[in-house]
């Protein structure tokens, strides 16, 4: 399939689009749950100090 007129100018484009919203929240959930336990770590580990 020719995309160029005569003179060689582009005259079409092709291309692919993707939705990532589900992967950006997957990824923003994943982290927070990482972060969520780290803290949850982080306290357990202090309350053992604090007896």
């Amino acid at each position: 399939m020719d995309m160029d007129d005569e003179q060689d100018r582009p005259i079409a484009m092709v291309g692919v689009a993707r939705d990532l919203t589900k992967e950006k929240e997957k990824q923003r959930v994943d982290d927070e749950m990482k972060r969520l336990k780290s803290e949850l770590f982080q306290s357990e580990k202090m309350s053992l100090f604090s007896v």
